[in-house]
């Protein structure tokens, strides 16, 4: 026998002390939490907003450029969101250099958040700036992030929701 009451979402039942409940009770009980349960878990609409869709559809951004030797270049991405952090690296050859004779070190990676970066990269909205050193900075170090001929891969990332 089912409930003399029923819960006011599910229809569940809610016995009472004179109820004599049969499996066949639980067993509906149960189908209709899953039904429930099955259909709110499956709607992704329900509780992600269009802004937190893209941020899970979109979380990086890729793409490569080539140097031009230029001492500073800005590499137009098309990224469709603002970056917050971006890394920069070769697409084949060693992330940094370092002649010992001289103690010099020449970067061809590169790190950038909106707060600072590492030493040649700087974020522009959706595009980076790259530098290419032309003299030693502090510690005789070197950027190489627009080196002529060299290829580069980015990756820009999204803000965290």
């Amino acid at each position: 026998m089912s409930s003399s009451n029923k819960t006011a979402n599910l229809q569940l039942n809610s016995w009472i002390g004179t109820d004599r409940p049969k499996m066949a009770d639980y067993n509906s009980d149960n189908e209709k939490i899953d039904a429930a349960f099955g259909s709110h878990t499956g709607d992704m609409q329900t509780h992600l907003s269009q802004e937190d869709r893209e941020r899970l559809e979109t979380p990086v951004y890729v793409g490569t450029y080539f140097g031009d030797g230029a001492i500073e270049k800005t590499i137009a991405t098309g990224c469709p969101f603002e970056a917050c952090y971006a890394l920069v690296f070769p697409l084949s050859g060693a992330a940094i250099v370092t002649k010992f004779e001289t103690k010099a070190c020449t970067h061809y990676f590169a790190a950038a958040s909106k707060a600072g970066a590492s030493i040649g990269l700087r974020i522009s909205g959706s595009d980076i700036i790259v530098k290419q050193s032309t003299s030693a900075t502090v510690g005789n170090e070197y950027a190489a992030l627009n080196a002529k001929g060299v290829g580069y891969f980015y990756i820009l990332f999204r803000q965290p929701v």
